[in-house]
């Protein structure tokens, strides 16, 4: 059963019943919350989400449960085994998708405002 809440947060058309009984692939709800995003003044959020890069393994659960694409993996050159996730403070809308999904617990939400001056958010 779905929770739905994409839906009701972005103020978009269902598809198929409420019930539950007929979901929207994973690729109709990102394509239906990015044109709802656009569509949206441009307030931005007072949450952000930040990635504790220790914990991050690079699975990216969380790239998947972005409405807005705005998370990129990272793999270094000098170690590739070594990567993980980093996202973009500018598109990111603070949704909570990414935290919420993460399996590994690595990304949290914070206060936007203490971070305004810096690039990604990424903790070592």
């Amino acid at each position: 059963m779905a929770c739905w809440g994409c839906i009701l947060l972005f103020e978009i058309e269902p598809f198929g019943s409420m019930s539950g009984s007929r979901e929207p692939p994973l690729w109709e709800i990102k394509r239906r919350m990015a044109a709802a995003v656009k569509k949206r003044p441009k307030k931005r959020s007072a949450s952000i989400a930040i990635v504790r890069r220790d914990d991050c393994t690079g699975c990216e659960a969380c790239i998947i449960f972005c409405p807005v694409d705005c998370i990129d993996l990272v793999q270094p050159e000098e170690n590739p085994a070594e990567k993980y996730v980093l996202i973009d403070k500018e598109t990111c809308i603070g949704c909570v998708l990414c935290a919420r999904y993460c399996p590994w617990d690595s990304i949290d939400m914070i206060k936007r405002e203490p971070f305004e001056q810096t690039g990604d958010l990424v903790f070592m």
